[in-house]
């Protein structure tokens, strides 16, 4: 699959399921929530840049690491407007917020895929979940290197 993509527009060390999901890509921004999630940035056809972040399982393992009074699975359901009065909101807030604030502030369509694609589009109301997001970017790529 590497030799249909230049991958001089991505940096030397991002993993090639990375590179599929958003090499087809004109515009828009790819969360792929699994056990890490990772935000990656297109606009105009360019690879803007993108983050890393810990998977939904991780980050309950750290807070549940912290203090055992902090062992809660997140709510997904959690209004990001009103600042919460709970310790399991309280959680879901600092770790979806962050997430959501940065990930909308490039005001592009955004893409969900992965293992928590679903829950995340809870938090992401507009987005579009595409669970083949990746197969979906390999058969554009052999479609595309095809007509070469």
């Amino acid at each position: 699959m590497s030799v249909f993509i230049d991958k001089s527009q991505y940096y030397e060390t991002m993993g090639i399921d990375r590179i599929v999901a958003i090499d087809p890509l004109s515009d828009g921004v790819v969360v792929d929530a699994g056990s890490a999630i990772t935000v990656d940035v297109v606009k105009n056809g360019v690879f803007e840049g993108g983050f890393i972040y810990p998977g939904v399982d991780a980050m309950q393992k750290t807070y549940k690491n912290i203090s055992s009074a902090l062992d809660y699975s997140f709510n997904f359901d959690i209004d990001l407007d009103i600042m919460p009065k709970n310790s399991q909101d309280a959680i879901s807030y600092g770790f979806f917020k962050t997430l959501y604030s940065e990930v909308i502030s490039h005001n592009l369509p955004v893409l969900l895929t992965g293992g928590n694609a679903k829950e995340l589009k809870k938090i992401f109301k507009n987005a579009t979940v595409d669970e083949k997001l990746i197969f979906h970017g390999m058969k554009q790529i052999i479609k595309k290197a095809k007509l070469c």
